[in-house]
C-alpha cells in the first residue's frame, strides 16, 4: 500500500497492484483462497485476482475500496477545521508528507475546497516533514506556534455541586464541607494554540489543615472537554509531590502555584509552595 499510494493515478486504469504474498497462508490453513476471492468478487462487485500467491487488485478497486474512504475522512476533518473561528478566512492549504505524493489525493484536495483556498504542494512533500523535524531539532524557536494535540491538566477536588457533579464522587471533608474528587483542572485544551512562551499557572490549596504534602497527578486526554480524571481515554502521564510542612498555618495561607509550560512534545510542570518559594519540577511526554 505504501508503494501504491505514491504511484496510483486516475488516468492509468489498467494498472493492477500486488498486495501481499499469501502462498504460505494458503498452505497453512488449507483453504482455497482462489474460491474465497471469487466469492468476495461476486458479493462485492470487485475484480480481485489471485496468482502465484499474490492478491491482485485493479486500479479501480484500489481507488474505490482503499483510497476514497481515506479521502472522505480527510475532507471531513479539514471541513471541521475550517469551521473554527481562528481559521476564518483561511487562504492556503499545504499538502505535505508521504501521502501528499499521491496524484489522486492531490487532485481530490484541489477540487474539494472553496476556490478561494489555494492548495500548495511542495515539489517533495515528504521531504518537507523531514526538513521541519530537523529545523525544529536544531532550533525549537523556529516553530513559532503549535496546536495542542491533547488536553492537559491535573487532578483536584472542589466543592460538590448538585446536578453538576457525579454523586458517586461525593465525599465529606474534615472541615464538614461536601466535596467532589477526581476532577480534572484543565490547563490546555486540545486545539489551543501554543507558543514557545506558553505557560499557564493556577493556584491550589491543600485539602486539609494538617496536610504536609500535596501530590499532583498530571493527565492527558484526546478530547477538548473532560470533567473527571476517571473519564474514558484519560491517562495519567506523570506526577509531582511538593512538601508543605507549615501545619501551624491555615490551609488558606499555604497556596501552591502549579505552572505547565508546553514545548514540542513535552510539558514542563512546576509546583511552587508560595510561602517559602520551594519548587518541584518534572517533565512529561504527552504524546
Amino acid at each position: 500500500f505504501e508503494v501504491a499510494k505514491r504511484v496510483i493515478k486516475m488516468d492509468d486504469p489498467d494498472t493492477a497492484f500486488k498486495l501481499i504474498n499469501l502462498g504460505a497462508i494458503q498452505s497453512d490453513c488449507g483453504r482455497n483462497l482462489q474460491e474465497a476471492i471469487t466469492k468476495w468478487n461476486s458479493d462485492h462487485g470487485t475484480n480481485f485476482g489471485f496468482s502465484k500467491g499474490h492478491i491482485k487488485i485493479s486500479n479501480l478497486d484500489m481507488r474505490r475500496l482503499f483510497f476514497q474512504p481515506l479521502f472522505d475522512k480527510i475532507k471531513d476533518h479539514v471541513d471541521q477545521l475550517l469551521l473554527r473561528k481562528e481559521l476564518e478566512g483561511c487562504k492556503f492549504i499545504f499538502l505535505v508528507g508521504g501521502f501528499a505524493q499521491c496524484d489522486l489525493l492531490q487532485r481530490f484536495v484541489e477540487k474539494s475546497f472553496d476556490a478561494s483556498i489555494r492548495v500548495c504542494i511542495p515539489a517533495r512533500p515528504g521531504f518537507s516533514i523531514l526538513c521541519g523535524a530537523v529545523y525544529y531539532g536544531f532550533d525549537p524557536a523556529s516553530i513559532s506556534s503549535r496546536i495542542a494535540p491533547v488536553t492537559l491538566g491535573v487532578n483536584k477536588a472542589a466543592r460538590f455541586i448538585n446536578g453538576v457533579h457525579d454523586p458517586n464522587k461525593r465525599f465529606v471533608g474534615k472541615d464538614g464541607i461536601v466535596y467532589c474528587y477526581s476532577l480534572l483542572e484543565i490547563f490546555y485544551r486540545k486545539g489551543d494554540q501554543l507558543t514557545q512562551e506558553s505557560g499557564i499557572t493556577q493556584e491550589f490549596l491543600p485539602f486539609d489543615d494538617d496536610q504536609t504534602s500535596v501530590r499532583f497527578g498530571i493527565f492527558s486526554v484526546d478530547a477538548s472537554t473532560c470533567m473527571y480524571t476517571t473519564d474514558p481515554g484519560v491517562q495519567e502521564i506523570g506526577s509531582l509531590t511538593i512538601q508543605i510542612p507549615d501545619v501551624e498555618k491555615s490551609r488558606w495561607e499555604r497556596e501552591i502555584d502549579v505552572n505547565i509550560k508546553v514545548g514540542g512534545i513535552i510539558a514542563e510542570v512546576e509546583a511552587t509552595y508560595c510561602r517559602t518559594g520551594a519548587k518541584v519540577k518534572t517533565v512529561v511526554d504527552f504524546l
